[in-house]
């Protein structure tokens, strides 16, 4: 099965996946017939009119979070108790 995407959501998924990233995504399947070089018929299903959400990226990647800006104040985390 190919997943399908364009433009901006084609961008968007280059800029911010990385490798072993959990996605989702849904949209409806759409068989496209093919003949291979061997003459023989084939379909093959891609996915269309998809909608992809991003999940969490892999533990270790550098680019996991962005940097916060900082306040200032101590946020949530940096308490010590």
């Amino acid at each position: 099965m190919d997943l399908l995407v364009w433009q901006a959501q084609a961008t968007a998924a280059a800029e911010h996946l990385v490798k072993g990233q959990a996605i989702s995504f849904s949209g409806r399947f759409e068989p496209r017939g093919y003949t291979t070089s061997a003459g023989e018929n084939r379909v093959a299903l891609e996915l269309h009119g998809v909608d992809i959400e991003y999940g969490p990226k892999p533990r270790g990647d550098r680019n996991a979070e962005p940097p916060r800006a900082s306040t200032g104040e101590a946020e949530p985390d940096d308490i010590p108790f």
